[in-house]
């Protein structure tokens, strides 16, 4: 509970904003029920134009692995030198590379891990990869599912922001 503290939060502001108001009720209903909005909306091409700088992407996002994995691991207790290391850096190399590309195939960006989840290890001291899935799933959902996600859409400002 105390690391859902955050959470529990920002589900008391939304049922606040959606008692006095604030709550933007046709975001949701607009929103579809199910969405695969990178199947509908562009065709697969690759467009020569965009090829070079999406490698250096690519290269920039996979290298800067190295430096996330290090500090998720140091602020996590676990050794950062060693074959298990190693094998968790590979690990980190590959999964990154791997999103990076299915990213491109599916219209956005490339993906990247954020130095920034090292900050939140060390503040709430949960390191559990349990947490994660959970955080995945909830996200997938809220692409996945237009109405799941649409709730914090119409979430005014203030309570996403607080």
């Amino acid at each position: 509970m105390k690391s859902a503290s955050v959470f529990i939060g920002l589900i008391v502001g939304l049922i606040i904003a959606a008692a006095t108001g604030y709550f933007n009720g046709s975001v949701i209903s607009n929103a579809p029920a199910g969405n695969f909005i990178w199947l509908k909306t562009w065709p697969l091409a690759i467009r020569g134009q965009l090829v070079l700088p999406m490698i250096a992407a690519w290269t920039i996002i996979v290298a800067e692995t190295i430096g996330n994995v290090t500090a998720s691991a140091d602020v996590s207790g676990m050794a950062i030198e060693g074959e298990a290391f190693m094998s968790r850096v590979q690990g980190g190399m590959l999964a990154d590379s791997i999103t990076a590309t299915l990213a491109g195939l599916a219209t956005v960006p490339p993906l990247t891990t954020f130095s920034q989840n090292s900050g939140v290890i060390a503040l709430t001291r949960n390191a559990s990869r349990a947490s994660g899935y959970m955080c995945a799933a909830i996200l997938f959902l809220m692409g996945i599912i237009g109405k799941f996600g649409a709730i914090f859409v119409a979430a005014p400002p203030a309570v996403i922001g607080g």
